[in-house]
């Protein structure tokens, strides 16, 4: 092992001071030793107190003690500082007593000057160097000692004959003997008769080209009873092909045999009844046909108009008379970043609008509590003018998107045939844009009458002081421009780090794994990519180890480079110094990706059978009433089928769909009712609303535009009513493709925006006209 500094301090100790001085040059010419002498050997002690020396050479014979009295009082005190014995006597006796009380080297002086201090100096490297070399050594026997011995597995060597030589803490606990009692013996734990042929055969096949091997068995403990282990071994062999010893890891894998049994056992209960109901099922299949071919009439009918929900551009949910979500489209699903699944047939509709729970409008309307509104909504809410019982409202979100959003949104609720409420649906309008277009037009509108107020009334005052008015009208052009710029040989996983993340030991199968040589983890912050989910679970894992509770298990998943997902299981220890101050992490893990998927397999196949069984014997019992429950599946299906007709029919939009040739498939009611028509005079029919000839351009380039990579895009433009009136409309349009790529269908969502419209050019001309009284007043001046 190379030293680890440039420098070797060397303390010289001879009763002859000129052959000090000698030593000394000597040694120091090559750069290599920096010697400090001393011709009093009872002062070697007190320097060795006060500075810490890489190497002691010392003289035999000296009045005060001799080299061998000094080696041994050094040697009591300082085990491994280097000695080396450096003296003119060469008897034999002198020698063996100095290897005998522990002297590194010895040289004999005399001969060649130097010759004679180019071998002392030869030999205090080599001295020092095997002192770093044994101190590096013992590190690290002690590294790899605390890791074995902290191992949660079984580990122990054995000879063949049945020797044990070393077993670790975990082995001890689990058998309940002490290590002094098992090393040095023969110790066999009883395996059952059945499970002992696996044994042999499994050690059998161990040989010196294929010399890993993993078995699972049952052992019987001493109480009598049965568990179930896992063991990897390993035999090793010498150079000669002999084999030497056996070493082997384990662990108690029970629990996890257990379930497997159970769940095995519970698969083929579960695959004996499928086939009994499965039989059945044949039998009363033909008499089913007629009920399944009706039954699917009718769910055709209720996908047809899902699509037609689903499929709307614009955003909305409905729920039922309980307040529970049953429909939550896509494009409120994409616009609030909520999935349908995680909510549909829950209560948390307020999660896409509001922080913490509390009734949104189609909540109040369902409870028949329009008395409250004024206590959510202020004076933000209105009755729809299209729907009766419907109603509008208009809010600012600030907790959606960077800078908050505005939203205009409709509720209704929807009837049965009876006309009783079986539930509500709620529609949505980012207005984020239109808002802020109105307060900006409403701001400067503000802006300049207080402006034309404040010329009128100081009038005469600004002709007197005309400074003071161009300062005024400096800081309000600061002021508005200011305010619009405001936005080894385990199969373990074993590593050793330090706080920082920096690695100081990792075994061969921690390499391996990772795809990684030790230069390039140990000595470095290495960290594997874990599983998002798992991330706060690791960092709190490691945040509750103490001095009192050291040791913390998790499993967790790493993503590796190619972006596979492995699961592991880590067994991690905090290390603390005598202070109690953290200085190490040690962990061991295993790679259980195989063992999660064998249960989550088995899970899934029992969970499949379950409900396969569920099922059937619910289809024998409803064919051995006579089909029963036909009529109720059918009247829910027509429910279903008046739900989702109601919720279409309730729209506030204006909804329609027809085909590239512009013959309507369907039409709401508000569609109809705006333009005055029947459904039967526009579904089968072409059916376009007059349109001024400057928008029509516009139209056709808008439909054109539609692509199945783009297939939705929204439009404003002007109709041409029957009465002559011009009315502006606000169309979200959507071309729907079949698998082929082919256009099919259009199917439009639109809204009367003619006041909003008439509102916008208000604005403009009050806006217009202040700008031209103010610019009057400048020009006076």
């Amino acid at each position: 092992m190379p030293i680890s500094s440039n420098h070797i301090s060397v303390l010289y100790v001879d009763d002859e001071p000129a052959l000090l001085d000698l030593g000394k040059k000597f040694l120091e010419r090559g750069g290599v030793f920096d010697v400090e002498t001393t011709d009093s050997s009872s002062e070697v002690l007190a320097l060795l107190q006060k500075k810490d020396y890489d190497s002691l050479i010392s003289d035999y014979q000296m009045p005060e003690m001799d080299g061998i009295v000094l080696l041994k009082k050094v040697r009591s005190r300082y085990p491994d500082l280097p000695f080396i014995l450096f003296t003119g006597k060469g008897r034999e006796e002198i020698v063996i007593q100095a290897f005998d009380a522990g002297a590194d080297y010895y040289v004999q002086k005399g001969g060649d000057i130097h010759s004679q201090f180019r071998e002392l100096g030869h030999k205090i490297r080599l001295a020092v160097e095997k002192r770093h070399a044994d101190r590096a050594l013992k590190e690290s026997e002690e590294r790899y000692r605390n890791v074995v011995k902290d191992q949660n597995e079984f580990i122990c060597r054995f000879r063949p004959d049945g020797i044990q030589i070393f077993v670790n803490d975990a082995y001890c606990r689990y058998f309940g003997l002490q290590e002094e009692n098992i090393i040095g013996h023969r110790f066999i734990p009883q395996i059952p008769e059945e499970d002992a042929m696996t044994v042999r055969s499994h050690f059998a096949s161990l040989t010196r080209n294929r010399p890993l091997g993993t078995v699972e068995h049952r052992i019987i403990l001493p109480d009598g009873s049965v568990r179930w282990h896992q063991w990897s071994d390993r035999a090793i062999f010498d150079e000669s092909g002999t084999l030497v010893e056996y070493q082997s890891v384990g662990r108690d894998i029970t629990d996890r045999k257990t379930a497997e049994l159970d769940l095995v056992k519970k698969n083929d209960e579960l695959r004996a009844a499928f086939e009994q109901l499965t039989a059945v099922e044949e039998e009363l299949r033909t008499s089913y046909t007629d009920l399944a071919m009706s039954q699917r009439t009718l769910e055709d009918r209720e996908i047809t108009l899902n699509a037609i929900l689903q499929e709307s551009p614009i955003p909305q949910f409905v729920i039922d008379r309980n307040h529970k979500i049953l429909y939550w489209n896509h494009a409120l699903a994409a616009y609030s970043g909520i999935a349908a699944d995680d909510v549909i047939g829950t209560d948390q509709q307020w999660r896409a609008f509001y922080s913490s729970k509390r009734p949104c409008l189609v909540d109040l309307l369902v409870d028949n509590a329009q008395d409250k509104l004024p206590e959510w909504y202020l004076d933000k809410y209105e009755k729809s003018v299209l729907i009766n019982d419907a109603y509008e409202a208009t809010d600012f979100f600030p907790q959606m998107g960077r800078e908050g959003k505005w939203l205009h949104f409709t509720a209704g609720l929807i009837n049965n045939r009876n006309g009783d409420a079986i539930g509500a649906v709620e529609t949505l309008e980012d207005i984020t844009e239109r808002k802020l277009r109105e307060d900006e037009l409403a701001r400067e509108h503000s802006e300049l009458n207080a402006s034309y107020e404040q010329l009128a009334a100081t009038e005469e005052e600004l002709r007197n002081n005309y400074d003071e008015l161009v300062k005024l009208e400096k800081e309000l052009r600061e002021s508005r421009e200011q305010y619009r710029t405001v936005v080894e040989d385990q199969t373990e996983l074993i590593c050793r780090s330090r706080p920082d993340g920096t690695h100081v030991f990792v075994n061969d199968a921690y390499c391996r794994y990772f795809n990684k040589t030790r230069e390039e983890i140990v000595g470095h912050h290495f960290q594997p990519e874990l599983f998002f989910d798992d991330r706060k679970q690791v960092r709190e894992m490691f945040a509750s180890l103490t001095p009192e509770n050291p040791v913390g298990s998790i499993r967790q998943r790493v993503i590796f480079p190619d972006g596979s997902i492995r699961w592991l299981s880590w067994v991690n220890r905090a290390i603390y110094d005598g202070s109690r101050a953290l200085v190490e992490y040690q962990s061991v893990g295993r790679d259980i990706t195989n063992v999660k998927i064998a249960e989550l397999n088995l899970m899934k196949k029992n969970e499949l059978l379950h409900a396969a069984y569920e099922q059937l014997t619910a289809t024998e019992e409803e064919l051995r009433t006579n089909f029963e429950d036909l009529a109720k599946s059918q009247q829910a299906l027509r429910e279903s089928e008046e739900r989702y007709r109601t919720v279409v029919e309730d729209q506030t939009e204006l909804i329609c769909r027809f085909r590239p040739d512009g013959t309507h498939v369907f039409v709401n009611d508000a569609y109809c009712r705006y333009f005055n028509k029947t459904r039967e005079e526009i579904i089968g029919h072409i059916f376009t609303p007059e349109i001024p000839e400057e928008d029509r351009k516009l139209i056709v380039h808008h439909f054109k535009w539609l692509t199945p990579e783009y297939p939705v895009a929204t439009i404003d433009y002007r109709i041409i009513m029957p009465g002559g009136s011009i009315c502006w409309q606000s169309w979200v349009n959507r071309a729907i493709y079949d698998e082929s790529g082919a256009l099919v269908e259009y199917q439009s969502v639109g809204r009367d925006i003619t006041e909003y419209k008439r509102m916008e050019k208000a604005l403009r001309l009050s806006e217009e006209r202040y700008r031209n009284m103010v610019e009057q007043f400048s020009d006076q001046e």
